[in-house]
């Protein structure tokens, strides 16, 4: 069975749920926007080759882009495409792609809020990358 890569959407939305007194919020709520952030890619990702938006260097691992500088490419890739719709998904993964890191590295408090915006926003690239697949 193929790996859904939405279901990280539904492990957000359960890792948002955490109740303040849970001595685990924050980091289930740092998870919730990573986990946000990679459905987001992942459908973005298929929308640019759907289109066949294509980042410079293609190594493969494993079947898969190289980690290093891949989400960045990606970015870069749908910032300077020449399909109308593709600069707009690039500016929202890319501010997506700045809370999952915040997320990640920024030590400072992050709380439920900062979580369900994430997931909503990755929610709207994920519907706006299917529909533009069309």
């Amino acid at each position: 069975m193929r790996f859904s890569w939405e279901d990280y959407l539904k492990l957000a939305h359960e890792l948002a749920e955490a109740p303040q007194g849970d001595p685990l919020a924050e980091a289930r709520w740092r998870s919730a926007v990573s986990r946000a952030y990679f459905a987001a890619y992942h459908a973005v990702r298929a929308y640019a080759a759907e289109r066949r938006i294509t980042t410079r260097e293609r190594r493969t691992i494993g079947g898969g882009e190289v980690h290093e500088g891949a989400h960045g490419k990606l970015i870069n890739a749908l910032l300077n495409s020449t399909w109308p719709e593709a600069p707009l998904i690039g500016h929202e993964l890319s501010k997506l792609r700045g809370l999952r890191s915040q997320a990640d590295y920024v030590p400072r408090s992050l709380g439920r809020e900062q979580a369900c915006f994430a997931i909503d926003r990755a929610q709207r690239l994920i519907c706006d990358a299917r529909n533009w697949r069309r």
